[in-house]
């Protein structure tokens, strides 16, 4: 899945895409999605394509929107730049007479992680992908990462809806995080410590730019160095 969707939507392929139909509008109280077909060099395929104006209300105040938007495709960005794939791809996006919004995959067969999942027994037995997901929210600033953000797509779990992240801080007072809790203390190991060390100005800054503000890519490098450090899920 990994390989093809990251395909479907290199910058390449986004410059041919267009748009096929709308399939469905997904309203909830929180924001109204749309599935659309959508056509580019590789074929076609539905996606997800959440707009500005189709955000209704503000999560938390320190994310106004429709940053969150935005910060969620920050988030895949640092997936990235880091080469971790834990997160499923999602981009920016304009399309004709809906406007300016967020694009990604749209899966018909998923299931979504249950609560009772979340122990560390549990998540210790794929540790490579789990403590990469703790760290990457911790360097991101998730604020907000629930079961619901997790889905299960051919057996592996895949992160969603990363919007919430980016606060500014090395400590969050208001968030909710059950990766992180549920994996606080573990050893990252060396071969993470060496991965995170990839996170730095030159190779964010061009990635980041149009996403984030300046001082939240430095919080960002503040809280590298800070799990660095420490060599543990903070």
């Amino acid at each position: 899945m990994e390989r093809q969707w990251l395909n479907f939507f290199t910058s390449e392929m986004l410059s041919r895409m267009e748009l096929v139909r709308l399939v469905e509008v997904l309203p909830t109280m929180k924001h109204t999605a749309l599935v659309v077909e959508m056509r580019n060099g590789m074929g076609s395929s539905e996606c997800l394509y959440r707009p500005e104006k189709g955000v209704s209300l503000t999560l938390d105040v320190r994310i106004p929107k429709p940053q969150e938007l935005y910060r969620d495709v920050a988030y895949h960005r640092v997936d990235q730049v880091i080469g971790w794939g834990v997160s499923v791809p999602v981009v920016p996006l304009t399309l004709e007479g809906i406007g300016k919004g967020v694009l990604r995959p749209y899966y018909m067969d998923v299931k979504r992680m249950e609560v009772y999942h979340f122990t560390r027994d549990r998540l210790m037995r794929d540790a490579d992908f789990w403590i990469r997901a703790a760290v990457l929210d911790y360097v991101c600033g998730v604020v907000d990462r629930t079961a619901n953000d997790v889905l299960v797509i051919d057996g592996n779990p895949w992160l969603v809806d990363s919007g919430l992240s980016f606060v500014d801080g090395l400590e969050f007072v208001c968030h909710h995080s059950q990766i992180r809790d549920t994996l606080r203390g573990i050893q990252i190991g060396d071969t993470i410590s060496s991965e995170l060390a990839e996170l730095k100005n030159e190779s964010l800054s061009p990635r980041l730019t149009k996403l984030i503000r300046a001082d939240s890519m430095a919080w960002l490098i503040k809280r590298t160095s800070r799990i660095l450090e420490a060599q543990t899920v903070l």
